[in-house]
């Protein structure tokens, strides 16, 4: 009887502090000025900073895994969006995961499993990835940067 009542006074303890903790991290995010609607997930497409792209995260779960996917549409001088790349690349949900616009229309991926990545479109039309480990005279992405504070100076 003693370890019924003591499991629950555990389970009552971490509810209060999801209660209290889970406001407090949106909050701080809020507070630091970190635009989470610049991020793109399932339920956030987000247009390009020069408003021709439409970034779009497709939600997959293959074997019971979440992973989320990326799609890029050009929206100028179309009547609806015209997908143009399909990454071919999925990443697993569960790992801290950011997928948005840098500043000059390249999609930046930051994944706790696997890295930092960015994609940009060559002239011919053809996106390229690249890695960030490989690339770092590329900028980061402010926005990357205040949702990761200090962690891109610590791998430059």
């Amino acid at each position: 009887m003693a370890t019924k009542q003591m499991l629950m006074v555990v389970g009552a303890v971490l509810a209060l502090a999801l209660l209290v903790v889970a406001p407090r991290l949106v909050n701080t995010l809020r507070e630091e000025g970190v635009d989470r609607s610049r991020i793109a997930t399932p339920d956030n497409p987000v247009k390009s900073p020069s408003g021709e792209l439409l970034l779009e995260v497709h939600e997959e779960t293959p074997n019971g895994i979440r992973q989320w996917r990326f799609s890029i549409s050009r929206l100028a001088g179309a009547d609806r969006p015209v997908v143009v790349f399909i990454s071919e690349e999925a990443f697993r949900a569960r790992d801290q995961l950011f997928i948005l616009w840098g500043d000059t229309d390249r999609v930046w991926v930051y994944s706790g499993d696997v890295g930092t990545f960015f994609w940009e479109m060559e002239m011919d039309g053809i996106w390229e990835r690249r890695s960030f480990a490989d690339t770092r005279s590329i900028p980061v992405p402010p926005l990357l940067t205040q949702l990761k504070p200090g962690y891109f100076d610590r791998v430059r």
